[in-house]
């Protein structure tokens, strides 16, 4: 019974200890996205039509990669868009 007494008293943090430690792991996400920076998805497209998807009133940005014949061959996430950065959502996805 004492054993376990002490391993509660290990566990027990203040609520200000919680928010500092909270905080600290949040800054260190944050620095950690600054210095590791993936390359944005749909990197590889270079050229490509620019456009909105029409799925939600967010607006993503898409770029549709043109077949030979005046169609459209596929879409990718734009990589400069500032709303997705390249990411397409579950709605946006299947065009």
């Amino acid at each position: 019974m004492s054993q376990e007494k002490g391993f509660e008293n290990k566990l027990r943090m203040t609520r200000r200890q919680f928010l500092k430690a909270t905080a600290a792991a949040g800054a260190a996400g944050t620095m950690a996205e600054w210095f590791y920076n993936p390359p944005p998805a749909g990197a590889a497209v270079s050229s490509g039509i620019p456009t909105i998807c029409p799925y939600c009133s967010l607006g993503c940005g898409m770029i549709g990669v043109p077949d030979g014949s005046g169609g459209i061959k596929d879409i990718y996430g734009d990589p400069i868009h500032p709303y997705n950065d390249g990411a397409q959502c579950s709605k946006g996805a299947p065009i």
